[in-house]
């Protein structure tokens, strides 16, 4: 493990926030592994992140070029044990607290 560089992250969550939090990760060289509750909404996920990724090029704010590079950086997934790798993981689900804390529970025996 690079201790200057954060080499994976785990995004628990895909909607409103989460999937941007991912593509910022991946944006700035972390794997990242982003957890969602249906693989349906994990497709919708990416493809907002491959469109917005697609905005920042065509406004010159990353090379476009590097956009496989980042998409491929990003690992969906519907177990919550893949978080377990993470060195850094991100809850980003909806504000719901029995929800969050079971989550968290979860979270912590992995």
């Amino acid at each position: 493990m690079n201790l200057g560089r954060l080499e994976t992250a785990a995004v628990i969550g895909n909607g409103i926030i989460g999937h941007g939090i991912a593509q910022i990760f991946a944006a700035a060289g972390s794997r990242v592994v982003m957890i969602g509750r249906n693989q349906d909404s994990l497709d919708r996920a990416m493809k907002k992140i491959a469109a917005s990724l697609d905005d920042f090029a065509a406004h010159g704010l990353i090379d476009r070029s590097s956009l496989p590079d980042i998409l491929a950086r990003i690992q969906t997934s519907l177990r919550l044990e893949d978080a377990e790798a993470a060195q850094l993981v991100i809850e980003a689900v909806t504000e719901d607290l029995p929800l969050k804390l079971d989550l968290f529970g979860k979270l912590d025996r992995i």
